[in-house]
């Protein structure tokens, strides 16, 4: 049986390597966002090959976590300055993001020593996503900045041609509840400035159900009060802007027979 030639076992060893680069690719910085958009982590360049890191989530009830430090080997060792356990935090890399894993040194989970940077109920464990282009928290920031702007102007078209991007692209990295209730709102009072009734009430149609009904039977106080005060906060928005979608509809229907 003929050996291998010493080409062949170098190609062999150099598609392994090949391979395991592309399968582990390497934290980069930039700023991420959980998936749907309850957390934001930060990487930076550090000293000695080191990356900064700064996280802050949000969980049930409006309770946060905030930590940061360095990371080395993808790992971050976070002390409880309290009872004097460790958290190690690990950040492994993915194609559309970074996994945050963070473990007790004691329990093996997100407790204990985790605990120490975070409210009763929120944890920073999850997938950070690189945000869609123009989806970066600063990002969308300034764009319900300058939709605010030219809506005040009176250039819906332009306030429109703002947000709604947002809305479109950015949906993985939105918060559900304290962002795009908001967002919706803004833009189907936009569609409705704009004359585009069919638009406006396509804007709401995901609180067009609960927007019928009382809100003690959609959102009951067994629910956390900060997410039920938001949620219901949001859905008396939309309550008012479908009903003043329905009636600038009729008024316009009218003008028209006449």
């Amino acid at each position: 049986m003929p050996c291998p030639s010493f080409r062949a076992i170098f190609i062999g060893l150099f598609l392994c390597l090949s391979f395991s680069v592309q399968a582990n690719p390497a934290l980069k910085t930039g700023v991420y966002v959980r998936e749907g958009g309850s957390g934001t982590l930060t990487l930076k360049a550090g000293e000695k090959g080191e990356l900064a890191f700064s996280l802050d989530a949000i969980g049930v009830n409006a309770h946060t976590c905030s930590l940061e430090g360095k990371i080395r080997n993808g790992k971050a060792l976070m002390k409880d300055d309290l009872d004097g356990g460790t958290c190690t935090v690990t950040f492994t890399p993915h194609k559309n993001g970074i996994e945050v894993e963070g473990k007790d040194e004691d329990s093996g989970y997100e407790s204990g020593a985790c605990r120490y940077y975070c409210g009763m109920r929120a944890s920073f464990g999850g997938r950070y996503l690189t945000p869609p282009p123009g989806c970066a928290p600063a990002e969308t920031r300034r764009a319900q900045q300058d939709f605010q702007r030219f809506y005040d102007a009176k250039a819906y078209r332009k306030a429109l041609a703002t947000l709604k991007p947002v809305l479109d692209k950015c949906r993985s990295v939105l918060d559900e509840l304290y962002e795009e209730g908001r967002i919706r709102n803004d833009l189907a009072v936009t569609c409705r400035k704009l004359g585009d009734y069919r638009a406006c009430y396509a804007m709401l149609e995901p609180y067009a159900e609960d927007a019928a009904q009382k809100d003690e039977d959609v959102w009951t106080y067994s629910h956390a009060p900060a997410e039920r005060e938001t949620y219901l906060s949001t859905l008396a928005a939309a309550r008012v802007n479908l009903m003043l979608c329905e009636q600038a509809e009729k008024a316009a229907r009218r003008k028209k027979n006449h």
